[in-house]
């Protein structure tokens, strides 16, 4: 594991907080990835952004399967 793969323990700290495994995973990949202070972590953690972009993805899926159900009728 690369020492840029690796995240310090405040922000294992805030990750904690969150109950769901799969949103855990998620902010800490992400965090990761985005090079995410721990102000930023923290902020993501507290304004649910997990759970808006899932809630986005199935409004959107939803969306598409009406539109198709609707081009084909």
């Amino acid at each position: 594991m690369s020492r840029q793969s690796i995240l310090s323990w405040t922000y294992y700290r805030i990750l904690l907080q969150v109950f769901s495994k799969e949103a855990r995973d998620w902010y800490e990949q992400e965090a990761l990835k985005g090079s995410w202070s721990v102000r930023v972590l923290q902020r993501n953690v507290l304004y649910l952004i997990y759970f808006h972009l899932i809630s986005f993805i199935s409004c959107i899926s939803f969306i598409k399967i009406i539109i198709i159900s609707l081009t084909t009728w």
